[in-house]
Formats: structure tokens, C-alpha cells, sequence
């Protein structure tokens, strides 16, 4: 027994770090405010440097004056500056008033505002425009920035502001162009190859990434564009400063109240009389379909308002003290979806399968015979005898909805069309109150969220209703000790609530499409007590056809994070800028669902493995035997729970006027994940006794003695008092056995998480600076979505192979090995990492261009990982016929162990190209190309015990994309009314060359014989895969014949991702005209196109190699849809 003596790691950490830090620190607390320096050296007209000048730097916003002095150096820093447009003004007696204007702050970045005054009277004036600083002067971190500009100009399908970061070099995601006005997770970004769980986004320094679904890096919110100062995308080789990630920073930096009031009103829309038909409409026999999209109606109206907040006579009568901004944007969006299935004919419904016997068929494209498993002869004309039939699996063939008359689109013979009514509103409050050296900030952000899918997966029978009223807030107070010393306080709290339900759609004969007695479906469950929806459809998979899936829901979940910051600036001497702070974390997940699987069952049907199979899937669900079927018990309620500490320091030291070094050292420390009821559970083989192992059936596969929970563990010394009546597993009698006092959430945390960084900018002339950087980052602990918290005995979930759909327990009630899902107690669960290296050169080019040619590169190390360790050796299966898998694993007694570890690893390699043109005379673009590649070996593994390198899912050898707002130039410095209407108009848009994703060749079937729980295993390559000439819908993409069934018992030689899909193209465009109302007030109307070429989009090919439309590629998408704007703004 381990007894976990004494404070937990957690305690003896804090207990020794915080009451250091606090000595050190003086009492800060935690975190990053969004805002910029700036800094540059005052020299005579000679070049001799000036000490003691007066820098003030003037918002011309909201007047807030930032007063320094320069140093012995001549070397000035001003910092934290918020963001937006300053006039600098330098004094010094002797010399005349320097005034230099149009200096322009970024989030995180350091203006470089160098000057040079003049001999005379200090009451004499020079005004002189800065020129803008296009290369990055002053910092090592690869960083790109989209300006509020941009966002305003830019061509943004449905307003989503996620997809922006796709703009810049190096970011892989989504479709930036794609319709998806609210998704909180569609760009799932991968920045410089690293994971999607390895970014960071802020709101205003509040995190807003949902710790539920870690792994994809979705959101739990969204902005208005309008509120959008700017977006920061901080790429590689950041500073000290910037922590819970390893790979990327995106930062959303909202907008400021001004002196004067200003405000918009906005109203977006589509239709579908705008838009043109998608192509799978377009080739259905149903004229209603074909003639035109799919209705639907999109309003997105909203409104922002800012300004000062005076009470005449009372309070803040100069405008420069207090401001607001509020703003509230909605959508009301009533849409129809298509989809397209493969389902069983009528005849199949009803055990006949002749037509699979034309070797034309749709299905397979060849011959199938379905074979009488008790004879080995096929049946007489493919068709089973109706006594032979399975009630519950023709009721699972009518859960299926009929082909469509004429339907045929590969292997597809289905056509639908199903409501999908979506609601969303997006709340956005800012207060900043400037008083003496202090400033004060509060706001936040509500995200509303309300939808019913039209699918399922691919059918409406159980599709979901949402609710999400998700939110974000901060508290910000910035203090300035001295014009050298600058405290900030941040705390900050976001939350992620997630109500699932199922939408009541109705059959033909009025009941609910989910209910199951309707198609005949009656078989016993094998988990007793009582269901969410007890008379639910189960879930289905069959080879060759569209699987059917009866949800998981309804559900609950939530996410609160709780973060308090600290940072304090020193200014030491001018030439050394010290920036150290602390943070911590209070995070939360309570989870009241069942993610992906069906409490009432999840068949899964292939063409072999099972004893009595017909040779072909979809005979076997007629037949009645299933290869897999799972069914969980109760739904658990797990209140998870985690606390982050992290520290840093960093110095930003002027060496010389031309060369600039970043140093610095952040430590982290992430709670590995408890459960506050202590109803987790993991699996260990140190206590996992042979003597007493469950004894399985070795054909029914069910446990006929011996200790089911064998190997299990419990955390801690019990539960709680207060588990009572919550944690489901706190009433089995004799359950104490399984807690042996280890840590609360098995893993221990690394103790030394140090991640030094280093940067350098070296000035080579004016108008040339080479950067470099190499950096250890690590990111936050994931409680692995899915592990713990859904094990035995918390939540009950069973694994029958080889079984009968009538009685998947076999007749009398039986238990059946546990599926589990770990990590392994008591290791250290080391952070996943990544170190970043950079090196790359900027050159500022005329006409306000600047070009940045870089390498890249990062090593990721310890990254999340599964794996199955209870899987057989391949061949087993074929040594041991008739007997049921859950006999022959390695831990008897138990069923798939899903193993979550950190052992994985990366690399990543790029050259990146940038080509940028700020915003003059009437023209901006931006440009930029990303030639990489991505490895790793992180993709769940076939084979458990060979883990294989290969093409990371996120590679994408070639990224190509451009950006562009003109203003176009016809009847400029006219006045007249053909000016006022034809003149004034703009242009901008977004267009992306991207390689796609790479495909692998793989088969869900068990040739290898290893039994259920590991991936997908590839096939044999015995040919060239690639072929040439056209390549179009309806034709081969690759060449079938290069792949080749493995022979049983062996994995394939395939390579994973050794294909790729069809390049990925974007085409968007946006005409756009401001009127002018009066002085103050002005109207814009703007038409998007999006994919206005109407271009289509290949899907990829079919790689499942049992699929009649193997190698083809049968679908394309991408239809040119419009929409138009209006806007108000004064």
C-alpha cells in the first residue's frame, strides 16, 4: 500500500513558493496586461546621446498623458502603454520642443521612436510626423498583428472573429471563408505545428479556452468585430511573460472609450435567393432541391456605443477620467441542411440481399455473396430465410430512413433536408477610470448560444438542443509607483456552461424519431437501472454504410476558471526593462454527461471476426450478430478540479542602441486533475491480483467469477462526507477496497517546470533587423476528456464482443469486462512542451513595405497520447477461434484500457514568408507563404506497443494567402453628385492556396486479430498509389489497386498519411462605400462574396478500402453565398 503521508505535492508547493515570491515581489498577484512600450534613444544633431529629456507620450484618444525621462544611455521606455495612436512630445532645456505625432501602440510590442533634437529655445517648436515602425525593432518574438482596420474591412463570414489568426504565416486551421457565424471551435488552430490544445486565448488577458475539450482549443465565446481593437498572434519564441501555453498566443485586445462619444449600429444579412445551389443539391432528382439552396434566413443586427461618463457639474467635466463601451450584436439565423447517407434498400429490410450479387452495385462496386455461417454456402440468392431473421436487427435496418427515388451520389442513395434554426447574442462591456497614477479597469463579455441541430451525425433521429450562456470578466488595476516602476493587478473569471437535450422531431406515426418500440427494437439492456431516455434508439455502426447514432444526451457541464495576476515593470537605468509577475488559477469542470456514448447501447457490425459471420456487415445486422456493443450505466456527476501557479522574470536589456536582448524564465506548476467527490478511478497493475482476476466466459465473454473491479483503484483514503448521495460508486458494499492512498489525482506534477527563453534583435541598418530566439515552453495539464471520471465503479460501462442483437448479455443477466480509460498513479505526468527556435531577418522596402523571411522550428516533447494496454498480439484471434476476445487480453477480466500518457513527440520545421504593406494611400495587403513540415507520433496508435512516426494530421506542406483593402481611385477630388455615388468605393479581400490534410488507408475491421479498442489498422501497399490526369468527382483520386488486404493476424505496411486530399482554395471579395450623412455621421453599405468565383471545392476521396467508391472522390462543395451590410456610425 502507498500511503500519501503528509501535504500533498500542491500544498508543499505553495507552501514553499508563494510566501518566496510574495517577499520578492512585495504582494503582486498574476497575469499580462494587453498593451505595448514605447521606447527609442534621443540623440543632438551631432549623435551624441541626451540624458535627462522629458518624454511624454499624449493619447489622442483619451488624453492620458505617460510621462519618462531619458537615461544615461539616451535610452527612454514607456510602459505599459495601451493601445492606439500618441503624440510624443521630447523637452530638454537648450534644445527646442520636439512634437512627433502618429505613433501608433500594439498589444505586446515595442514602438521604436528614436529623435533627434535641435539646438534653440525649449518654447520653440518642431512638429513632425513619426514615421511608423513596419520591422519589429526591439523584440525576438515572432508575432503578427491584425489591425481593428482589418477587422472592420476584411471579408468575415458570419462576423466570426476566430478564423483572423489564419491571416498570418505559420497558422493551420480551418476554412476561413466557411459560414460559421457561431461556432466556438471551427479555426481549431495549430500554430507553428504544434497542437491545438497548445494555444492560449485571451479576451483581455481572460482565458477563454474551454477546459472541457482541451484538445481541440475550442472557445467559450465570441466578439463582435466592432468592439475588436486589434488581434495579437504571437507565433513562436515569445517572452517569459506569456504563459499556459507551448505553442501559441492569440490575444483579442477590445476597444476604449474616447473623449468623445461615438457609436454604430449595424445590420448584416443573407438569404438564399442570394446564394448559389450547392452541388449536391443540384444533382438531387427532387426539383425543390435542385432548382435552389436550402432556405434560409440570416439577420445579424448589433450596436456599440462609447464615450466619456460625465455627470455635468459633478464629475469628469475634461472628458479624462472615466469611459464606457457597451455593445451587443445578435443572430437570428432560420436554415435548412442538407445531407446526404448510405442506407439499406427496402428489400434489405427484409433479409434480402440479391442485388448485392450485380457486380455493378452501388454498395461495393463487385460481387458480395452473404454466406450461411452454419453451412459455409451462400444463401440462395443472397436472401435469409425469414426464420433466420433477428427481430431487433431488421428493427435496427428500419431505424434507417428509405434511399431516395433516384438518389445516387457514390455510394450515398440518400438525400434529406432537416430545420437547424440557430439564436446567438454577443454582450461586450468595457469601464476604464483614470485617476492620478492610477487606472481602473473593468469588462466583460456574455455569450449566448441557442440551437437545434438538423442531424445527428448524418440522420435527425436524435440531433441535440443547445443552450450555452457563457461568460468572461476582469478587474485591472494599473499603478504607477514612478515614472521607473509600474505595478498591474488583474483577476479575471470565464465559465463554459454547456445544456444538451434532445429535439423532439416526430416520425409518421407521431412519435419521437428517437423512440425505439416503433422500429420493433425491444432487446434487454445489460446494464440494469434506470436510463436518461429509457426507450432510445441505440447507436450503430455498419461497414459500408452511414452510421446511425442515438446520442448521447441530454447532458450538463460547466467550466469556471479563476485567475489572479501579477506583474510589476522596473525601469532600470533605461537600459534594462524588468518585468516579473506571478499568477494563479483556480480551474473547474463538472461534468453531467456522457460524451459520445449511447447509455442505451453502440453496436458496431463489420464483414468479419464474428464466428457466425455472413461475410458482408450489412447481412449481419439482419442475421442478428454484432462483432462489438457497448453500453455505459448511469451517468455519473464528477465536480473535477485544478490549481495552476506560475512565475516568471524577465529583462528586456538595450546591450547597445542597435542590438536588443530578451531574457527570461518562467516556472509552472499545474495540479494534475482531482475529483472533489473522489469518484475517479484508474487502473494499476501493482494491484491487480491474478489469484482473484474476473474469469471470463470464453465464448460469451462475460465474467463468470472472480473480482470485476481487479486492477481498479480508487484516489485518496475514501470518499467524502459530502460524496454521499452524489458519487455513484459510494453505495457498492465493500468498495473501500480500492482506495490505497494514492495522490487525488493519481499523477504527480513535475516539480522543477522551468522554461528559460532567450531573444535577440540586432539592427543592421535603419531599415534591416535579424531576430532570433529559442525558448522552453510548457503548457497547462488536460484532464483528459473522456479518462477517469467514466470508469468503473463511478460509471459503470460494459464491452460484449461476438454477441447476439436480440440479447447482447446472452440471456441471463451477466457482467462483462469494464472499458476504462487511465493514467498510470503515481508517475510524474510531465507538462506537454515544446522548445522553440527562430531566426529571421525583416527588411523595410518603399512604399510603406516591410518583408520577414524566417525559419521556424519546434520540438514538441511530452505530448498527450493514448494507446490500448490490453490489446492482444496480432494473430491472436486467428490461434484461438471461438473463443471471445475479452478471454485472451493480457489483463483478464477487464476490456479496453485506454492509456493516457505525455510520451509523445513532434517536429516541426518551416520556412515562413511575409509580405506587409500598412495602410497608405489608399491601399494595405499582406501577404504570406508557409512551406513546412509536421511529424509526430500522437495519432492513436494500431498496434499498441509500435508507435508510429508519421505525418502530423496538422501538416500542411504549402500555406499560401493574401489580404487586401483599396480604396479605389476613380472620381477622387470631385465634389459633385456622380462622386458622391460612384466615387469613394473600396475593395477588399482573403484568398488561400493551402495544401490539404494527409489520408491514410485504413480498415475499421480487426484483420490483425488484436481485438477491439486500438486505431484503425492500414492495409498492404503493393503499387504506386498516385495517379495523373484529371482527377475530378466520380474519378479516382489514387490508385485503388496499390492497396491490398493484409493477410489475418498481420497489420498492413501502409505508412500512415502517405496521401493527400485535393488542395483547398478560398476566394472572398467585399465592395464597400461610406456616405457621409454630415460631419459626424456616416453610412456604409457593404456586399461580401464569398467563394465569389462559385468555385468548387473537391472533397477528399474515399479511404475506407471495403467502400464501393475506394479511391474516388464523390462529392465537392463550396457554393458563392452574399452577404450585404449596412452600418451607421457617428
Amino acid at each position: 500500500m502507498h500511503a500519501f503521508i503528509g501535504k500533498s505535492h500542491w500544498q508543499r508547493s505553495v507552501c514553499f513558493t508563494v510566501p518566496l515570491f510574495v517577499l520578492l515581489l512585495g504582494g503582486m498577484a498574476w497575469g499580462q496586461q494587453d498593451e505595448g512600450q514605447i521606447a527609442g534613444t534621443v540623440r543632438d544633431s551631432t549623435g551624441a546621446i541626451l540624458p535627462g529629456v522629458t518624454v511624454t507620450a499624449r493619447n489622442l484618444a483619451t488624453q492620458l498623458k505617460l510621462v519618462t525621462y531619458s537615461g544615461d544611455n539616451g535610452v527612454f521606455v514607456l510602459t505599459p502603454v495601451p493601445v492606439g495612436s500618441y503624440e510624443l512630445v521630447l523637452e530638454l532645456p537648450g534644445f527646442k520642443k520636439l512634437v512627433q505625432t502618429d505613433i501608433r501602440v500594439e498589444a505586446g510590442t515595442r514602438s521604436t521612436v528614436n529623435a533627434t533634437l535641435e539646438l534653440g529655445e525649449i518654447t520653440d517648436s518642431v512638429t513632425v510626423s513619426a514615421a511608423a515602425t513596419i520591422t519589429q525593432r526591439e523584440t525576438a518574438q515572432i508575432g503578427r498583428v491584425v489591425e481593428s482596420r482589418q477587422v472592420a474591412d476584411l471579408t468575415l463570414s458570419g462576423r466570426n472573429p476566430i478564423v483572423l489568426p489564419l491571416l498570418k504565416a505559420g497558422v493551420v486551421g480551418g476554412n476561413f471563408s466557411s459560414f460559421n457565424p457561431t461556432s466556438l471551435g471551427g479555426a481549431e488552430l495549430s500554430i507553428a505545428g504544434g497542437q491545438r490544445a497548445g494555444n492560449n486565448i485571451t479576451f483581455d488577458g481572460v482565458p477563454a479556452v474551454r477546459t472541457r475539450i482541451e484538445t481541440s482549443g475550442a472557445m467559450i465565446g465570441q466578439l463582435n468585430p466592432d468592439t475588436i481593437q486589434e488581434v495579437q498572434i504571437l507565433t513562436a519564441t515569445y517572452r517569459a511573460e506569456y504563459g499556459r501555453a507551448m505553442d501559441g498566443q492569440v490575444r483579442f485586445i477590445t476597444k476604449s472609450g474616447t473623449q468623445e462619444f461615438h457609436g454604430s449600429l449595424s445590420h448584416f444579412f443573407r438569404n438564399s435567393a442570394l446564394d448559389a445551389n450547392t452541388w449536391v443539391r443540384n444533382s438531387s432528382p427532387n426539383s425543390d432541391e435542385s432548382r435552389r439552396p436550402a432556405p434560409f434566413r440570416f439577420n445579424q443586427p448589433g450596436y456599440t456605443f462609447s464615450g466619456p461618463v460625465v455627470i455635468p457639474g459633478v464629475f469628469n467635466q475634461d472628458r479624462t477620467k472615466l469611459f464606457f463601451l457597451v455593445s451587443q450584436e445578435w443572430v437570428r439565423w432560420r436554415r435548412e441542411q442538407t445531407n446526404t447517407a448510405t442506407v439499406p434498400t427496402e428489400a434489405m429490410r427484409d433479409g434480402d440481399f440479391s442485388e448485392l450479387l450485380d457486380p455493378a452495385n452501388p454498395f461495393f462496386r463487385r460481387t458480395r455473396e452473404i454466406i450461411d455461417p452454419l453451412t459455409g454456402a451462400p444463401f440462395p440468392n443472397n436472401v435469409i430465410p425469414p426464420e433466420r431473421l433477428s427481430k431487433n436487427g431488421l428493427g435496427i435496418l428500419r431505424m434507417y430512413p428509405l434511399p431516395t427515388p433516384g438518389f445516387q451520389q457514390g455510394t450515398a442513395n440518400l438525400i434529406q433536408t432537416e430545420p437547424n434554426p440557430q439564436n446567438q447574442r454577443k454582450d461586450t462591456l468595457r469601464l476604464d477610470y483614470y485617476f492620478g497614477n492610477h487606472r481602473l479597469t473593468f469588462g466583460g463579455t456574455g455569450y449566448s448560444f441557442k440551437s437545434e441541430d438538423a442531424f445527428r451525425g448524418s440522420f435527425p433521429h436524435a440531433s441535440t438542443q443547445w443552450d450555452r450562456p457563457n461568460y468572461t470578466g476582469r478587474v485591472a488595476w494599473t499603478t504607477t509607483i514612478s515614472t521607473k516602476l509600474i505595478n498591474e493587478f488583474t483577476f479575471s473569471v470565464a465559465n463554459d456552461l454547456v445544456r444538451m437535450y434532445l429535439v423532439d422531431k416526430r416520425s409518421a406515426a407521431g412519435f419521437p424519431l428517437y423512440v425505439r418500440d416503433q422500429y420493433g427494437i425491444d432487446f434487454p439492456y445489460v446494464i440494469p437501472g434506470p436510463k436518461r431516455v429509457e426507450n432510445r434508439i441505440p447507436s450503430a455502426i455498419i461497414s459500408g454504410f452511414t452510421t446511425i447514432d442515438g446520442s448521447s444526451k441530454p447532458g450538463f457541464s460547466n467550466g469556471p476558471i479563476l485567475r489572479w495576476e501579477e506583474n510589476m515593470t522596473w525601469m532600470v537605468a533605461s537600459a534594462h526593462t524588468l518585468k516579473f509577475g506571478a499568477s494563479v488559477e483556480h480551474a473547474q469542470q463538472n461534468n453531467a454527461d456522457q460524451v459520445a456514448r449511447n447509455q442505451n447501447g453502440y453496436f458496431n457490425f463489420t464483414d468479419t471476426g464474428h464466428p457466425l459471420s455472413t461475410g458482408v456487415a450489412i447481412a449481419n445486422v439482419a442475421l442478428g450478430v454484432f462483432n462489438d456493443y457497448d453500453e455505459i450505466g448511469p451517468a455519473a456527476n464528477t465536480l473535477l478540479r485544478s490549481n495552476s501557479l506560475e512565475m516568471y522574470f524577465q529583462d528586456t536589456w538595450k546591450a547597445r542602441p542597435d542590438l536588443t536582448l530578451e531574457l527570461g524564465i518562467r516556472y509552472s506548476y499545474h495540479q494534475p486533475w482531482y475529483a472533489k467527490w473522489n469518484d475517479i478511478s484508474t487502473f494499476s497493475a501493482e494491484f491487480y491480483d491474478p489469484a482473484n482476476k474476473a474469469v471470463v466466459d470464453p465464448v460469451g465473454g462475460y465474467i463468470i467469477s472472480g473480482d470485476p473491479y481487479n486492477g481498479i483503484v480508487l484516489p485518496g483514503d475514501g470518499f467524502p462526507a459530502s460524496a454521499k448521495g452524489e458519487a455513484l460508486a459510494a453505495d457498492i458494499p465493500g468498495i473501500e477496497r480500492l482506495f490505497h492512498g494514492l495522490p487525488r489525482g493519481f499523477a504527480l506534477a513535475p516539480k522543477n517546470a522551468f522554461g528559460p527563453r532567450f531573444g535577440m534583435a540586432y539592427q543592421l541598418s535603419d531599415k534591416t533587423v535579424i531576430r532570433g530566439g529559442v525558448g522552453l515552453f510548457h503548457n497547462r495539464q488536460h484532464h483528459h476528456s473522456g479518462a477517469l471520471f467514466r470508469n468503473a465503479p463511478n460509471q459503470p460501462r460494459v464491452d460484449v464482443a461476438h454477441g447476439f442483437v436480440d440479447n447482447p448479455a446472452g440471456g441471463d443477466r451477466r457482467d462483462f469486462p469494464q472499458n476504462l480509460g487511465i493514467i498510470q498513479p503515481l508517475q510524474v505526468l510531465e507538462y506537454p512542451s515544446a522548445v522553440h527556435y527562430s531566426l529571421t531577418i525583416q527588411r523595410e522596402l518603399p512604399f510603406a513595405m516591410a518583408i520577414d523571411i524566417g525559419y521556424i522550428g519546434k520540438s514538441g516533447r511530452n505530448l498527450p497520447r493514448e494507446r490500448n494496454i490490453n490489446q492482444m498480439a496480432p494473430g491472436t484471434l486467428q490461434a484461438n477461434p471461438g473463443v471471445n476476445p475479452n478471454k485472451l487480453r493480457p489483463w483478464e477480466g477487464l476490456g479496453t484500457i485506454r492509456e493516457f500518457s505525455h510520451t509523445g513527440s513532434s517536429s516541426y520545421h518551416s520556412l515562413q514568408i511575409s509580405l506587409d504593406r500598412r495602410f497608405q494611400d489608399g491601399l494595405s495587403f499582406g501577404v504570406s507563404y508557409t512551406f513546412s513540415k509536421n511529424i509526430d507520433d500522437v495519432a492513436t496508435p494500431y498496434d499498441a506497443f509500435n508507435i508510429v512516426r508519421s505525418l502530423s494530421v496538422m501538416d500542411r506542406p504549402h500555406l499560401f494567402n493574401y489580404n487586401f483593402i483599396y480604396e479605389l481611385p476613380f472620381f477622387k477630388g470631385r465634389n459633385d453628385w456622380i462622386a458622391s455615388w460612384l466615387g469613394g468605393w473600396q475593395l477588399s479581400g482573403v484568398t488561400f492556396i493551402n495544401s490539404n490534410s494527409p489520408l491514410s488507408v485504413t480498415d475499421s475491421t480487426d484483420i490483425a486479430g488484436v481485438g477491439a479498442g486500438s486505431g484503425q489498422q492500414p492495409w498492404n501497399l503493393v503499387g504506386n498509389p498516385k495517379l495523373s490526369g484529371d482527377r475530378g468527382v466520380g474519378k479516382l483520386w489514387f490508385n485503388p489497386d496499390a492497396f491490398e488486404r493484409p493477410a489475418p493476424g498481420t497489420f498492413g505496411n501502409a505508412g500512415l498519411g502517405i496521401l493527400r486530399g485535393p488542395t483547398l482554395y478560398s476566394w472572398d471579395l467585399a465592395m464597400f462605400k461610406n456616405f457621409k450623412v454630415n460631419d459626424r455621421v456616416t453610412t456604409q453599405f457593404r456586399l461580401e462574396a464569398y467563394n465569389f468565383p462559385n468555385h468548387p471545392q473537391l472533397a477528399n476521396p474515399t479511404t475506407n478500402p471495403r467502400s464501393g467508391s475506394f479511391g474516388y472522390i464523390t462529392s465537392k462543395s463550396g457554393a458563392r453565398s452574399l452577404q450585404v451590410g449596412l452600418k451607421l456610425t457617428f
